[in-house]
């Protein structure tokens, strides 16, 4: 995929144009499924909210298969859930 400029587009003189690429991951959602899995598996019911993911990791391995960029290690955070409901007796109204 490449960034398209305008022919006429106003440019400082001198300016050289480059071209852009861009890369994407892979966006197959089955593929990542299993991975997620296995990394909420790696947390368990353990207070850690971060893990470090080494080369020799497999989960590292599959990762970087999935992915068109060079990496040489991966960190793992996990966050709070977040509230998937409200619930209904919440005034969503602004007081004012």
């Amino acid at each position: 995929m490449r960034a398209a400029v305008p022919e006429n587009a106003w440019r400082e003189p001198g300016h050289r144009c480059h071209g852009v690429v861009y890369l994407d991951i892979i966006r197959n959602e089955v593929g990542w499924r299993g991975i997620f899995i296995t990394i909420d598996n790696m947390f368990g019911k353990a207070k850690k909210t971060t893990i470090l993911l080494e080369p020799d990791n497999e989960v590292f391995k599959i990762i970087k298969k999935m992915i068109p960029w060079d990496i040489k290690s991966l960190q793992i955070n996990k966050g709070p859930k977040s509230r998937l409901g409200m619930k209904p007796d919440v005034n969503l109204e602004p007081s004012w």
